[in-house]
């Protein structure tokens, strides 16, 4: 028998279009709800389970509920070296965490597969398109759902695209920690962060045990007012990145969602120079080349901002 009460349970068919009554829930009944999809996730894994901690403000949540549940529960970082350096102090401060690493740095990953941008179902698609695949090809000749027409351009770009980043940096050392210790993962993410997550939201729920490794995100029917709600209420630190008017602290130097965040990287020169620099230093002068990249794509690159009035200007 279920743990959760029937008004929370729903079917693939009545979570279609259903997101925004879960989402107008109280924070209290949120709570609720992700603290029973914990428990049943914890229960069916027979409490071989761990937190996915980046130290984002959803992974900090994430975790506080999750050990208010179950204390002993373990967190797993992985130190890609593509984090705010304000991230890792936060979870330097955290007790109970282990460290992970990728076996490749993101300039490895960029100059044997290419460049994260736009998003990672774009970056497929671009990826066999300048391979000569005909699904790539084929692709990115027509517009809709599943054409990308608009993004067509990026098959002859200078460079190379790749949606292969977050599977060599990030997936991959999960698999090992799995494979390790059969614990599987709880995951901070929200169901409408993007039509991928919430196709897989709107099919499966919070709880998936159909794929190799089971995972879990109770705070799917979450939004960013519940998180900060949640954590003025609890009195949780998070890292101060945010407060420099950085609504998400995903890998600096990713460029997915680029096309919709145009000022990322202004915002990065004004904030953290020297990482600014260094992302956009020409490879050949050991830098990661993200200058020519997002010159390409119209995409400001912050280069010629010197003043944050310039940026504030252009923002």
């Amino acid at each position: 028998m279920s743990l959760v009460s029937p008004c929370f349970e729903a079917s693939t068919t009545e979570r279609r279009g259903n997101l925004a009554k879960l989402q107008a829930l109280s924070l209290d009944d949120k709570i609720l709800y992700s603290t029973v999809k914990i428990k049943e996730f914890y229960l069916s894994q027979k409490g071989r389970v761990y937190v996915s901690f980046s130290g984002g403000k959803d992974s900090t949540v994430l975790l506080h509920l999750v050990r208010s549940i179950y204390p002993d529960v373990p967190a797993v970082y992985i130190d890609t070296g593509l984090e705010f350096p304000e991230l890792r102090d936060h979870v330097r401060a955290t007790e109970d965490v282990t460290w992970l690493k990728p076996d490749k740095s993101f300039r490895q990953v960029i100059l044997e597969c290419g460049y994260p941008v736009v998003s990672k179902q774009v970056a497929k698609v671009i990826d066999q398109a300048q391979r000569g695949l005909p699904n790539g090809l084929n692709r990115i000749s027509f517009e809709g759902r599943y054409g990308y027409e608009r993004y067509a351009y990026l098959k002859d770009a200078p460079f190379r695209v790749s949606d292969k980043c977050c599977d060599m940096m990030k997936k991959k050392p999960a698999r090992a920690y799995y494979r390790e210790t059969g614990r599987c993962p709880y995951l901070g993410m929200h169901a409408d962060e993007s039509a991928l997550r919430r196709d897989i939201w709107e099919r499966e729920g919070e709880n998936i045990e159909t794929t190799k490794i089971p995972s879990s995100s109770p705070l799917s029917i979450w939004t960013d007012d519940d998180v900060w709600e949640y954590i003025h209420r609890y009195g949780l630190t998070y890292p101060s990145v945010y407060d420099e008017g950085y609504p998400r602290t995903g890998c600096v130097f990713c460029m997915f969602g680029i096309t919709v965040d145009r000022f990322r990287f202004v915002r990065l020169k004004n904030t953290h120079p020297r990482l600014h620099e260094y992302c956009m230093r020409p490879i050949e002068k050991g830098g990661l080349g993200m200058k020519e990249v997002l010159e390409y794509m119209g995409i400001p690159t912050g280069c010629d901002q010197t003043l944050m009035s310039d940026y504030e200007e252009v923002d």
